[in-house]
């Protein structure tokens, strides 16, 4: 389909050897796609995807999908798909955050890579909107890799809730709607104090007036990333039309 490219002025703004993530918004199935095919010859990209893509028995039809473009060109965050614990619906789903998935990301980064990456944890194709699902994976990899955030939102220009995505094994488009790419300003993000112990407070909880101590200083970095996480979410829903922001309101800058 056509695909207009919007903001493009907006990458030279970035930082002289700055490491970047483009946080997409994932509201259809191309979202994390799109920019790779219009960006592809400008940075070097690779793709984050769920773990159970990358297993054979678990999807093949990605799977297979993924072989054909070369599983080196993704990397893998920690997701199941089927009865959600909580919605009691089949999804994606994270059982918990493992800072372990974005070591490998984190040297991708410093290798001169670009990664791109859903700003949220994605949900099933709903409404045509942001969901209200968040997730801090994106401002956690920008704290940990000092890299810079360039958020783009994919506008799909269609009338149908769910995007025109057929469920085929091709998840074709019905009649090819035209969309947009919107590229927004770079963000560089404050730096969470203690971020980089992160990791540490999840696999070692302690025990005693310890493990309270630690605790609390887990709850603050997470509550950090949340509202970091915020910044992005409002700056992907700026660059969309009303109708698809969601719960994220046009912000007052």
């Amino acid at each position: 389909s056509n695909i207009e490219v919007l903001g493009e002025e907006n990458l030279k703004e970035l930082p002289p050897d700055a490491k970047i993530i483009f946080a997409t918004t994932h509201i259809s199935d191309l979202d994390v796609v799109v920019p790779i095919a219009k960006l592809g010859k400008q940075f070097s990209m690779r793709a984050v995807n769920a773990s159970v893509q990358h297993d054979f028995k678990e999807d093949a039809r990605t799977n297979i999908f993924l072989r054909i473009i070369g599983e080196d060109n993704t990397m893998p965050v920690d997701m199941k798909w089927g009865e959600h614990p909580v919605t009691g619906k089949k999804e994606y789903y994270t059982k918990k955050f493992n800072p372990d998935n974005f070591v490998p990301m984190k040297e991708a980064l410093e290798d001169g890579d670009a990664i791109v990456m859903a700003a949220y944890t994605p949900v099933p194709i709903k409404d045509g909107k942001i969901p209200d699902q968040e997730g801090h994976g994106v401002v956690y990899l920008a704290e940990i890799s000092n890299a810079t955030i360039i958020p783009i939102a994919i506008n799909i220009k269609s009338e149908d809730p769910h995007m025109g995505i057929n469920r085929t094994p091709t998840h074709s488009l019905k009649g090819r709607p035209a969309a947009e790419m919107i590229i927004g300003k770079p963000i560089t993000l404050e730096k969470i104090e203690g971020v980089e112990r992160f990791d540490d407070l999840i696999k070692n909880p302690g025990e005693g007036e310890a493990r309270k101590e630690i605790t609390e200083e887990r709850k603050r970095i997470e509550e950090g990333l949340r509202t970091q996480s915020d910044i992005v979410m409002q700056s992907l829903a700026d660059l969309l039309p009303e109708e698809r922001r969601g719960k994220w309101r046009a912000s007052e800058n």
